[in-house]
């Protein structure tokens, strides 16, 4: 089993999908945190419930990731254009 992986170029593959995911993960997390930073701003109780729904789906460590979350409020256009050229250009490479 380990000679066809060496022989399948298995090594350059999974380095392949490591990049790729990471090209296109990346950028959409960028956008995604800028969109919840001004919905938040708007709407205070959809910032306790997102904060509550991340504590929840890292149970040893949420309430500390809440706790280390102080300000977001310095998320800009910027953020949200660079997040949506790196989504398509990581896509699309």
């Amino acid at each position: 089993m380990i000679k066809k992986y060496g022989d399948d170029n298995g090594g350059v593959l999974v380095s392949n999908l490591a990049y790729s995911s990471f090209v296109s993960l990346f950028p959409l997390l960028l956008v995604l945190v800028t969109i919840l930073t001004y919905t938040t701003a708007i709407n205070p109780s959809f910032d306790t419930d997102v904060r509550n729904a991340v504590a929840g789906q890292v149970p040893l460590l949420g309430q500390t990731l809440i706790g280390s979350v102080h300000q977001r409020e310095r998320a800009s256009i910027i953020g949200a254009d660079r997040g949506l050229v790196g989504l398509i250009w990581g896509s699309t490479a």
